[in-house]
């Protein structure tokens, strides 16, 4: 259900370890060890796309879910009466969550092809 190719596969992106650039993942000379063997050390954009999976889509949807489900509550408390402009601050939200969540998807892709999250190879020994 967590393959790297599965619908939830992106759960691995969040996960904390010494290597992820979300929590400081970087020592002095670089990204430490790779948990798994790089497919491509440093990916284009275009290399990064065609790699985009089930996991990506994944991550993609989620954060959309998450954050529809954080902006509504907050657009829809808003004190005006305006119904406009409730819905540009919706779309603008929206817009920001739309970004967000695209550029996880692109990190997770790209982070598969470093070797950095589960990418169908044998991982190594990392602790």
């Amino acid at each position: 259900m967590t393959s790297h190719n599965s619908f939830f596969g992106w759960i691995y992106f969040f996960k904390i370890n010494n290597n992820n650039i979300l929590v400081n993942g970087v020592s002095d000379i670089g990204l430490l060890e790779t948990p798994y063997p790089p497919i491509i050390s440093s990916p284009s954009v275009v290399q990064i796309l065609n790699n985009w999976n089930r996991a990506d889509t994944g991550l993609f949807l989620s954060t959309m879910l998450v954050g529809t489900l954080l902006a509504y509550p907050g657009i829809k408390s808003t004190q005006t009466s305006h119904n406009f402009l409730k819905r540009r601050n919706f779309g603008i939200c929206m817009a920001f969550t739309a970004f967000a969540a695209l550029n996880f998807a692109l990190m997770n892709s790209s982070y598969r092809l470093e070797g950095l999250v589960p990418n169908g190879l044998k991982a190594n020994n990392v602790i």
